[in-house]
């Protein structure tokens, strides 16, 4: 009765954790055309806009994969955004830190979130892709499930447009923390359980 009870328990855990890893949050697409009046400086040459909430954990796989791509992400223009108030303790963390030290990133700060809905970010994690005449190219996440920052298909996207190329992929999943509580609200402060 013991055994069945607790092989009970771990399957269901191991269903939770599969679970929150693998649903993707809510997602919109990102504007066809880059958005005048986002608060962005204009496009000079191919662009990605990652926008991440620092206190998501999720912040690290991002960071990790942008390391990992930084041959290509450096041919872009790419802007981190950060999404929250909280820029002076932001800058003391790790995972800025880290992005700061990529060569070809430029850091924002979105502390209203404006920014975020300029672009239809709803969730940690969203990249948006823009060619250099400013249409987009990719709207979606960069990892393939919650945290995970191993190879994916959006991989190819960045190189594709770093290199001239169309992606062959224009859209994805995005698995991350919500970057704000509800509409009109500011970023969040705690991620999701």
């Amino acid at each position: 009765m013991c055994v069945a009870a607790w092989l009970i328990a771990v399957v269901a855990g191991v269903y939770v954790v599969q679970r929150n890893t693998s649903t993707p949050a809510a997602a919109l697409a990102a504007p066809k055309s880059w958005p005048a009046g986002a608060g962005l400086p204009p496009l000079t040459k191919p662009c990605m806009v990652l926008f991440v909430h620092p206190e998501c954990p999720c912040f690290a796989a991002d960071v990790y994969i942008l390391r990992r791509l930084v041959d290509a992400s450096a041919r872009l223009d790419t802007r981190l955004v950060l999404v929250g108030d909280d820029a002076p303790i932001l800058r003391e963390s790790t995972n800025y830190r880290r992005a700061a030290e990529l060569p070809g990133i430029t850091i924002h700060f979105d502390a209203d979130g404006q920014m975020a809905r300029a672009f239809g970010a709803q969730a940690s994690g969203h990249a948006a892709v823009y060619d250099a005449g400013g249409q987009l190219v990719y709207s979606g996440g960069l990892t393939n499930a919650r945290g995970q920052a191993g190879p994916s298909a959006q991989d190819d996207v960045v190189r594709d447009v770093a290199h001239g190329r169309s992606p062959r992929v224009n859209s994805g999943p995005v698995f991350g923390c919500p970057l704000f509580d509800a509409p009109g609200e500011n970023a969040k402060k705690e991620p999701p359980p």
